[in-house]
């Protein structure tokens, strides 16, 4: 009889599918699609199983942790020859398919050292190219791939950076490769780890309900760079046909299709958990992006005044933001301090894609503004110690009374560096550990810690030993000096420093909202208050690390000016503190972003702390010479090149490799503001139906006055 419309289907198979969301049933059709070419027959019953029902997000939440676990904490050996490498990559394509949204069919066939992959309507031909370009053998290999193509998109893949003298014979064979179609991609020791961790997780936890609901949201596959570069994921946003001919050196059948001209469409935005920094370049212009994660291990912003470093770390924590992580900025100059000002919000963006982002940002961001030292703004006051100090271990807490003696001495202008100022020091930290003890539930101040040397308790004197207690006096004396000249730092009517509170975390956050809290140190005073201030901001930052471990990013500060707390020579009572938070940081999940517009007063010696180096116009010899070991690594001097970037432009070093970069736009154009009109966006601001309180901005429109509570 005439066929059903529908063959080879029958009702009840179709009937499984009768209740589910249209993405759903295009994946089962896709499923049985894929069983029907690998079984060369229909598959009995047509669909196996109804798609896993929604899972909770607390559910998907403890999946995502239990991933990050199993690739942090196994050691996985990842494959040491290219037969391996191939059949690995190979399985990780297959399943990099079933996280994106709608899935993308991947099928592949491995063939020696090269993969045939069906990738939805494209045929894509991969060849893994790790010979040596010595002898001829890379060329070799790049031409075997490319006339074995037979008409497939090829795409070249290595295990290290690709040669880079444009002078040499493969390096002109490759672009010939590259501008007839061909890509390159480079897949990094990380990337096959994650390949490696992948089936054995998916074997573990596949069966759960919510395991669906956590690949679509984690990608853990389509999000390595290496994984994008061979699928190119990054231009996913339209349906192109491929070019009919071999790519490497035939011609098409038909002309390409006008591009279509930058303006008329922003750039695809990147998957969750990946951050778009710029685009690299050269003849081949493609996306830089970078993990998320990845800013745990922290990044450094290196470039001279007015060249955009302050804008290419606001590119990424704008990125940040609009996926839910908090951000804290420390602003020295008054150009951060932008972002809270809604005028500047409404002027034209400086390109499509930020305006999209800006629009973006107006409806998830809460900003907040301190001016602490100035009344007139909105203060936030420090203490000498972070509160529950005495809970902690005897070395925890003799590092952080000692960092914050350090402090108050380099307040009181004594020279560590010799004898008398060191007694004077360790007293200091003495009677610091002494009342933190005595008074546990409550803060330490100059005013008792001048009374307890005054009335030289004896707790206190027992704990000194032999120090000679003459020195008490001179003590009480600058103490009370302190007190009396900058007391106004540490004891005012002032908001109560409190971390939780500035990232917008627990308690104090609203559903929907991530908290940007900018922290203008400009009202501050002379360096050196500034100085103590901020060292007694890093010594709570370092006690809140500790009380809130976590693996995945959870928040990241940005630190301007970053030369002034960590120099190269100098020792300023931040230098200690900072360096102990780029060591622990870590294991809260938070991320230090360091600009420094001084490159020849930046403490170069953190860079094992540091993952991360975005490197713009740098002139001076000093700077350049600093850098030189950081960078000796690399076949040609990348410094030589530095002096003659342009504004945005970077030398992006991480992980052995080194990029040249053209930074992205900011939402905000940033320019330095007044004093006067900082202290006017700090300033209290009362809520619809109040007269008083502290207030954090929105920047969306709404009945309210933009104005909501922060706490």
């Amino acid at each position: 009889g005439e066929r059903e419309p529908l063959y080879p289907f029958t009702p009840a198979e179709l009937e499984e599918l009768a209740s589910l969301r249209t993405r759903d049933v295009l994946d089962s059709c896709r499923v049985h699609r894929e069983r029907a070419v690998r079984e060369q027959a229909l598959p009995e019953p047509a669909f196996e199983a109804r798609p896993a029902p929604r899972a909770a997000r607390g559910e998907v939440q403890q999946l995502q942790q239990a991933w990050n676990d199993h690739v942090r904490n196994r050691d996985f050996q990842t494959p040491e020859d290219d037969l391996s490498r191939v059949r690995l990559l190979g399985e990780a394509l297959e399943k990099s398919g079933e996280e994106l949204e709608p899935p993308l069919g991947v099928s592949t066939a491995c063939e020696g050292t090269t993969i045939d992959v069906q990738c939805g309507s494209r045929r894509l031909w991969v060849g893994m190219c790790n010979k040596s370009a010595r002898g001829g053998a890379l060329a070799r290999q790049l031409k075997q791939v490319a006339d074995s193509a037979g008409g497939r998109r090829i795409v070249l893949v290595r295990t290290t950076d690709w040669p880079g003298n444009p002078r040499t014979k493969i390096c002109r064979y490759l672009g010939l490769l590259l501008s007839k179609g061909a890509r390159r991609a480079v897949i990094e020791e990380s990337d096959w780890r994650t390949m490696m961790a992948y089936p054995e997780f998916e074997r573990i936890h596949g069966e759960k309900p919510e395991f669906e609901a956590w690949r679509r949201a984690d990608r853990p596959l389509t999000t390595l760079p290496g994984m994008r570069a061979v699928l190119d994921l990054s231009e996913r946003t339209t349906t192109r046909a491929e070019p009919e001919g071999d790519p490497a050196g035939g011609s098409p059948a038909a002309p390409a299709a006008p591009k279509v001209p930058a303006k008329t469409k922003a750039p695809e935005a990147p998957p969750s958990g990946v951050l778009a920094l710029g685009r690299t370049m050269g003849r081949v212009a493609r996306t830089v992006e970078m993990p998320s994660g990845e800013l745990i291990r922290h990044a450094a912003f290196i470039r001279g005044t007015g060249s955009g470093k302050s804008t290419a770390a606001m590119v990424l924590v704008e990125q940040l933001l609009l996926s839910g992580i908090p951000a804290l900025l420390i602003d020295r100059k008054g150009d951060l301090c932008c972002y809270a000002d809604k005028e500047l919000w409404e002027q034209p963006a400086p390109t499509e894609t930020a305006e999209e982002r800006r629009a973006k940002l107006k409806e998830r961001v809460d900003i907040s503004l301190y001016t602490p030292g100035d009344p007139r703004g909105r203060g936030l006051s420090i203490t000498i110690v972070p509160e529950g100090v005495s809970e902690l271990s005897s070395i925890e807490r003799e590092q952080i009374t000692g960092f914050a003696a350090t402090s108050l001495c380099q307040m009181m202008g004594y020279n560590l560096g010799t004898a008398r100022p060191k007694s004077l020091h360790a007293i200091l930290k003495c009677a610091i550990d002494v009342l933190s003890k005595l008074v546990p539930a409550e803060q330490v101040t100059l005013e008792e810690l001048v009374r307890m040397l005054d009335e030289q308790d004896p707790v206190l004197l027992n704990a000194v030993g032999k120090l000679d207690v003459k020195l008490f006096d001179k003590l009480v004396n600058d103490l009370e000096t302190l007190r009396l000249g900058k007391g106004r730092l540490l004891e005012s009517d002032a908001e109560r420093l409190n971390i939780e509170r500035l990232m917008g975390l627990g308690e104090h956050g609203r559903p929907g909202r991530t908290r940007l809290s900018i922290i203008s140190t400009k009202f501050l005073g002379d360096e050196q208050d500034a100085l103590f201030w901020v060292a007694q901001f890093l010594i709570e930052l370092g006690r809140w690390t500790s009380r809130n471990p976590r693996k995945d990013l959870q928040a990241v500060i940005l630190f301007d000016e970053a030369d002034l707390y960590l120099p190269a020579t100098k020792k300023p009572a931040t230098k200690e503190p900072m360096e102990n938070l780029l060591r622990r940081a870590r294991s809260a999940g938070l991320g230090i972003l360091l600009a420094s517009q001084n490159p020849g007063d930046f403490d170069y010696r953190c860079r094992d702390n540091i993952r991360t180096w975005l490197l713009g116009l740098i002139k001076e010899e000093q700077s350049l010479r600093k850098m030189r070991p950081m960078l000796k690594e690399f076949r040609e001097d990348v410094t030589a090149r530095l002096p003659g970037q342009s504004i945005g432009e970077f030398h992006l070093v991480r992980e052995g490799r080194v990029e040249r970069v053209k930074a992205d736009r900011s939402a905000v154009d940033l320019r330095q503001l007044p004093e006067e009109r900082i202290l006017a966006l700090a300033r209290n601001t009362p809520a619809p139906g109040s007269s008083t309180g502290k207030r954090s901005v929105h920047l969306s429109s709404n009945p309210a006055g933009n104005v909501s509570p922060s706490r």
